[in-house]
């Protein structure tokens, strides 16, 4: 009875942790100076029922390119996204949108469902 109890408890906690969906991905370095302010925080609900927020009179430096658009990755702080682990992460953006996240620590993107508008 106490293995069933365990078992269940273990299941639910497994259950209600999504994990992050990760493509492989080859980072083009760039040589830019290019850096984005954000001026007002950012609200972003990760696929995972996460939720993140993008901090405001945040700088992001970009790094390069990967297919899914610019990466940019922040300056003096660390930014991380999470499901059953946690994964440090950088901004994707394209066509003025932040369509999901670089993570460097593995080379993946992650793509967001539910793209959000860098303003």
């Amino acid at each position: 009875m106490k293995f069933a109890l365990y078992f269940l408890f273990v299941i639910l906690l497994v259950s209600g942790c999504a994990t992050v969906a990760k493509q492989q991905v080859q980072l083009q370095p760039t040589r830019t100076a290019e850096t984005l302010l954000v001026k007002h925080a950012i609200a972003i609900s990760l696929d995972t029922g996460a939720d993140r927020t993008i901090k405001a009179d945040s700088t992001w430096k970009y790094i390069g390119n990967i297919n899914s658009g610019k990466v940019y990755k922040p300056v003096d702080d660390v930014f991380s996204i999470e499901g059953i682990q946690q994964y440090e992460a950088y901004l994707v953006i394209s066509g003025g949108k932040i369509v999901g996240f670089y993570l460097p620590a593995s080379s993946n993107f992650s793509p967001l469902t539910k793209q959000v508008l860098f303003p």
